[in-house]
């Protein structure tokens, strides 16, 4: 795995929402890169179902948060079905009689 790759995952490992700006300001300065090469690994892991991708409604410049997906899909499984599977999961741990 790459430096960037890894800092990426590492920041996004708290499974919490980070802007664009924050995620790419961070990789930037700890593995003193560029804002392109940052940005490229991040559409890969999106493209590759590993981080997930959420537009900002009414924020400038077509703003973008990120976070690390909850299942990873592949394999078959689209990312819309790993979303199912992760609700139909909390739903059944929620109403489980013991």
């Amino acid at each position: 795995m790459s430096k960037i790759k890894s800092a990426l995952m590492s920041i996004l490992s708290d499974r919490k929402w980070h802007p664009t700006s924050e995620l790419v300001e961070t990789v930037c300065k700890t593995c003193r890169t560029n804002r392109a090469n940052v940005s490229n690994t991040l559409n890969i892991l999106c493209g590759g179902h590993h981080v997930v991708k959420e537009h900002i409604t009414g924020a400038r410049n077509n703003a973008c948060r990120y976070r690390l997906a909850n299942e990873q899909a592949g394999f078959g499984v689209s990312q819309q079905m790993a979303d199912l599977n992760e609700l139909l999961k909390a739903a059944r741990g929620n109403h489980a009689s013991h």
